[in-house]
Parts: C-alpha cells; sequence; structure tokens
C-alpha cells in the first residue's frame, strides 16, 4: 500500500466543495454525548461524516462504490480529511465506517504521513480487525504478521527516493530515535525543499534506504481491512 505523502500536500478543495456543502443530502445515522455520524451517497461515493455535538465538521471519508479486484468487490476509500489534526477523529471514523458499511474495505494508494498512514499502523495492531495486503497486479492476498516491516507495505515514489539518495549531507542514524541526524542543516532544509517531501519523510525514506534497503514503489500494494470474525 501505498506510498506516503507529506499531509501538507493533501489536496482538498476538490473534495470538499460546493458539491460536498450544497448537493450532498447528510443525514445524521447516530449520536451519543460526544459525537454524531452522518452520512449521504451519491451515484458513485458512500460519505461518513464525524461531528461534534454541536454539529461542528470534524472528520470525513469518501468510499468509492464497487470496486473490483479480481473475483472480489470492495469499498475502497478515496478521499478522508480531519479539520483538526492529531485529535483521533479520523481514527474514530475509519473504525465506525468499518464496523457498519458491510463490506471489505480497501486502501488508497496515497497514504499522507502523519495522517492516514498513523491510522492503518493502528487498525493492524487493533484486536477487533482483519487487515490483510492485497498486491493488485497479481491479486494475491497476504496476512499481515504481527512483526511485520513497513517497508514491505508503505513506500515512496522513484523519483523522491532517487532524489533523497543524492542528497549530499552527511548524516548518522540515531538508534535511539530511530532517524537520522543531519550535519549540515542548511544544505538538508535546501536539499528537501526541492524535492517537495517534508523532513519526516526524508527520514522515512533514507532509514528504508540505508537501514534496510527495502524502500521502493509500493503503489501496487493495498490494503483490506474487515471485522475480525
Amino acid at each position: 500500500m501505498p506510498n506516503i505523502i507529506d499531509r501538507n500536500s493533501v489536496e482538498v478543495n476538490s473534495f470538499i466543495d460546493f458539491y460536498f456543502d450544497n448537493q450532498l443530502n447528510f443525514k445524521e445515522i447516530e449520536q451519543n454525548e460526544k459525537y454524531c455520524i452522518n452520512y449521504a451517497e451519491d451515484f458513485e461515493y458512500k460519505y461518513y461524516l464525524l461531528c461534534d455535538s454541536d454539529n461542528v465538521r470534524l472528520s470525513v471519508i469518501r468510499f468509492k462504490i464497487n470496486v473490483v479486484i479480481g473475483k472480489n468487490q470492495y469499498f475502497q476509500i478515496n478521499k478522508s480529511y480531519s479539520w483538526e489534526r492529531d485529535k483521533g477523529h479520523g481514527l474514530y471514523l475509519y473504525k465506525y465506517s468499518i464496523k457498519h458499511i458491510g463490506s471489505s474495505i480497501l486502501s488508497d494508494k496515497l497514504q499522507s504521513r502523519p495522517g492516514s498512514f498513523n491510522i492503518w499502523k493502528k487498525l493492524i495492531k487493533d484486536d477487533e480487525f482483519d487487515v490483510k495486503v492485497i498486491n493488485i497486479n497479481n491479486k494475491r492476498i497476504l496476512g499481515i504478521k504481527s512483526d511485520y516491516d513497513e517497508y514491505d507495505i508503505w513506500g515512496a515514489f522513484e523519483h523522491q527516493i532517487e532524489s533523497i539518495k543524492q542528497i549530499p549531507f552527511e548524516s548518522v542514524f540515531d538508534e535511539t530515535t530511530d532517524v537520522f541526524v543531519n550535519n549540515s542543516e542548511l544544505l538538508y532544509d535546501e536539499s528537501f525543499s526541492q524535492i517537495n517531501v517534508s523532513e519526516d519523510i526524508i527520514n522515512y525514506i533514507r532509514r528504508g534506504h540505508e537501514k534496510k534497503s527495502k524502500i521502493r514503489n509500493r503503489e501496487n500494494i493495498l490494503l483490506i481491512v474487515d471485522n475480525k470474525k
């Protein structure tokens, strides 16, 4: 699954737009003391919208309907967005959707880090759900071991990998923090700004290349999640 992207590069204007605000007929389908869940659908997508008790929008997921891979049919996550970051609203809505949508859910090909990347890692660890990987090229589906290597699942685009490998500065891998410590901050900043990725993603790619040599394009790998039976 997918290649990772900086969450600041996620484009939402074509998703949360006039059509979203004015044409979709959202209806409340569940409410508790803290949240309410609203639902809408059209000919192509299903939408789940999480709001607080004052009806302030918190998070939304859009699912593409009837995505077929091999002999199986899925709802595929097409877009997701949280108005407040790092509050757990996205994870809450993911879990609700998985439990109630009534079919297997397929991940998208791009995941923001931090963001949906972190959500899927939490779903893999959650005993309520069964998460597997599918290679969309050969349609093969495999389980995920508890000691899985994240670089077998998440990758990056080739041009980003090659650009980051060429960054002209010395760095030292810090085993205690699991990140690269740069010795030339100015040169580092100039280099990663030119390839349009965050420092966090640069560290992720360099760690995969230099420590494990496994970072590669993973657009052909997606995740499937179901309620555990």
